[in-house]
């Protein structure tokens, strides 16, 4: 989140800026009021959780990870899984 990395001058005009987006929306009926708030809401987690995990470091150096994977043609797919400790 800006505010949590720059203070309250860039968080204040950040969350503004994205309060008159979500509006525009809603008045140009692109998006509902629920699509808006179910956008902001993700967002404010989403934000705040990568605020507090890059603000942080953790207890303990073991890392386990699970993400997508496939191979150099794009043809297969399946999981791939790294592990630190």
């Amino acid at each position: 989140m800006a505010s949590h990395h720059y203070g309250w001058k860039v968080g204040v005009p950040a969350y503004v800026l994205a309060s008159g987006i979500g509006l525009s929306r809603i008045e140009s009926n692109r998006h509902n009021l629920s699509d808006v708030l179910a956008g902001a809401t993700l967002g404010l987690i989403v934000g705040r959780t990568v605020a507090r995990l890059d603000g942080d470091r953790p207890a303990r150096k073991r890392l386990v990870s699970v993400g997508p994977a496939t191979d150099p043609q794009g043809q297969g797919v399946g999981l791939a899984l790294s592990a630190s400790w």
